[in-house]
């Protein structure tokens, strides 16, 4: 089959999530001719066999967008709908992270246009089964981008070069901090534990000003303040050959998130063997109890507070969930086993 994957040029090629790349290069190894690309999303789809959304918010560059937009979208897919396209898309998530009501809508308009939807995790699956019942539903989940306890240096290499202490328990909060509320997990987890640092990258930013030498002061006093605190800090962009340090330097791995369906840091914690903490929701909290991994409840500060202990007992025990969590992601997670799965509904999509 021919198969379009809808991404930006910008996106496959430059950013350190190599989701569409990983998908692209796994559906090619089962002789589909794949291409990515946002022209021929809107100019040249008659030539595929099934198109394969990813966000939404991807179609229209990630900025804001006008209602009349969504309904041109909604036009648009009715167009590829009645070409007999199949129309298959990943659920990243249950709806924009910013809450954008025109965004919103556009989620609803391609999950309703949708032949299949492609869950990463049982809990989105579950939900939707149940919202959609006609449709072909499946779970392949996220893919493992690469080995990191292969790819990158041995933790005591990569503390050396992430310029970290060797004598504390080292948690990695990796990604874009999005709000305040976010940030006070890791005040609360470095207030509560003395022997903990949090290697938090995407954590702070400059002071608001034109000019430039005052933002690099604000930026410095910023790192020197939460660098006391036990927050090793910055607001750095992590090329992709760099994260297997960061992985591998942590001992334990929290995902900060607050609101959340699926996260990439999972895969990633799991490939670097390191127990992972995150909330006790979506697919991640799903997929966090089915394998041992604490989870905590977002709004109950002694419930994290519970979680993390539970983290450092495990590292404790000889880490045999991190072990466990690594032997998983190199057996179930590659690329090619879910590429498998992928293909196996492809070719059910082709029948119906």
């Amino acid at each position: 089959m021919k198969i379009l994957i809808v991404c930006d040029k910008a996106w496959y090629e430059k950013n350190t999530n190599p989701f569409c790349r990983i998908l692209l290069e796994s559906l090619a190894k089962y002789g589909h001719d794949v291409e990515y690309g946002l022209d021929y999303f809107w100019n040249s789809f008659k030539s595929f066999d099934v198109i394969y959304m990813q966000w939404p918010e991807m179609i229209y560059g990630w900025r804001k967008v006008k209602m009349s937009e969504a309904d041109h979208l909604e036009q648009h897919l009715n167009e590829i709908k009645s070409s007999g396209i199949k129309i298959i898309t990943t659920c990243h998530n249950l709806h924009p992270h910013n809450n954008d009501e025109v965004y919103a809508r556009m989620y609803k308009i391609i999950y309703d246009q949708s032949d299949a939807i492609h869950h990463l995790g049982s809990y989105s699956y579950n939900l939707f089964c149940n919202l959609y019942p006609t449709k072909l539903n499946f779970v392949a989940p996220h893919p493992i981008f690469y080995d990191c306890r292969k790819k990158g240096n041995q933790q005591t290499v990569a503390r050396k070069m992430l310029k970290i202490p060797d004598d504390k328990i080292c948690i990695l909060s990796f990604g874009m901090f999005r709000n305040d509320s976010e940030q006070n997990l890791i005040y609360s987890i470095v207030q509560h534990f003395p022997k903990v640092i949090c290697l938090c990258p995407r954590f702070i930013k400059g002071g608001l000003s034109k000019f430039k030498w005052y933002k690099d002061i604000a930026y410095a006093y910023n790192m020197f303040k939460v660098r006391k605190q036990g927050i090793y800090a910055n607001w750095t962009f992590v090329s992709e050959d760099k994260i297997p340090n960061y992985f591998n330097a942590a001992d334990i791995v929290l995902i900060q998130r607050k609101e959340i369906l699926n996260s990439g840091n999972l895969p990633l914690g799991f490939s670097a063997g390191k127990i992972v903490v995150g909330l006790r929701k979506g697919n991640v909290g799903a997929i966090l109890q089915e394998t041992g991994n604490p989870t905590f409840d977002p709004e109950d500060k002694a419930s994290l507070i519970n979680a993390v202990r539970q983290a450092i007992l495990l590292l404790k025990e000889n880490n045999a969930v991190g072990e466990k969590n690594y032997q998983k992601a190199i057996t179930e997670w590659t690329p090619d086993s879910v590429g498998a799965i992928i293909n196996d509904n492809i070719k059910k999509l082709g029948n119906i």
